[in-house]
């Protein structure tokens, strides 16, 4: 697999481009792509996707 994060991101597998299209679907394979190899915390992947509008259970 093939990523690019400098610009539009952009994944590819064996020349073929899979760069998924949801926005939070990308957001969470950037940012994870961006802390490669490092432990991410549950609470700092919320924070990423949602800041202060997190969504609640109730």
């Amino acid at each position: 697999m093939h990523f690019r994060i400098l610009g539009p991101l952009w994944v590819a597998n064996g020349g073929v481009e899979i760069t998924p299209t949801a926005p939070k679907v990308r957001q969470v394979l950037a940012f994870l792509l961006v802390r490669c190899g490092k432990l991410v915390q549950v609470g700092e992947l919320i924070d990423e996707l949602w800041g202060r509008a997190r969504p609640t259970a109730r």
